[in-house]
């Protein structure tokens, strides 16, 4: 292993990793200041608008406590990605922990952006579901399909993995679908949290 390292890892460049480190920052920056603003607005023009009483009109079914918690989470997870950034976009930080900051905000980044369009599918679906249950099914389908992509990387892999398959067996198999899992789990875990919380929510006011 120490010969491999030697002979295959390049020893890290600071100066060059700093300047990919500045102008990656500045970008994903952008984007995560962007959707931190859109569930903030998304948060004060809730689906379904207000009553007389000043109380969401949809407020109390399952649909739109999963909206509320899912917009929560796409504010939330673009703030700490944005945050990460901050540190990881300061030249006077250590480089390996730009680095280390840099893979956390992409991390709260990629969950911000699932909970858009969970929020998303979700609020459209809360709204036409009453007078257009068919289109507002099929939205939630095709919002559904579209977080597919993320899977993309190790689809193109499967050449890969009939290699690892002619040698390794049916063990290669295994390491594909823990692949395939871990994916999956970046995915979906938003959209996940965002039922379990608003299942927690219905039980409560069931209470």
């Amino acid at each position: 292993m120490d010969h491999f390292e030697e002979k295959c890892i390049k020893p890290l460049d600071e100066k060059e990793e700093s300047k990919k480190m500045t102008s990656s920052t500045q970008t994903l920056g952008l984007g995560s200041v962007l959707m931190a603003s859109v569930a903030f607005a998304a948060s004060f023009t809730l689906p379904g608008d207000y009553g007389n009483d000043g109380k969401p009109n949809l407020s109390g079914r399952y649909v739109f406590d999963a909206f509320i918690a899912a917009n929560s989470l796409a504010f939330a997870c673009a703030g700490m990605a944005t945050v990460n950034l901050m540190y990881s976009g300061t030249a006077i930080v250590d480089v390996p922990l730009r680095i280390w900051h840099f893979d956390i905000a992409m991390f709260f980044a990629f969950g911000s952006v699932t909970s858009l369009g969970t929020a998303f599918a979700l609020g459209l679906y809360v709204t036409l579901a009453p007078v257009a249950y068919m289109t507002a099914t099929a939205i939630c389908v095709v919002a559904s399909v579209v977080s597919l992509c993320a899977f993309m990387d190790p689809l193109r892999g499967r050449a890969v993995a009939r290699a690892l398959y002619a040698r390794m067996g049916n063990q290669a198999l295994l390491i594909f679908a823990r692949i395939i899992i871990l994916r999956g789990a970046m995915v979906y875990w938003p959209l996940v949290t965002s039922f379990i919380s608003a299942a927690i929510s219905a039980k409560h006011r069931q209470k």
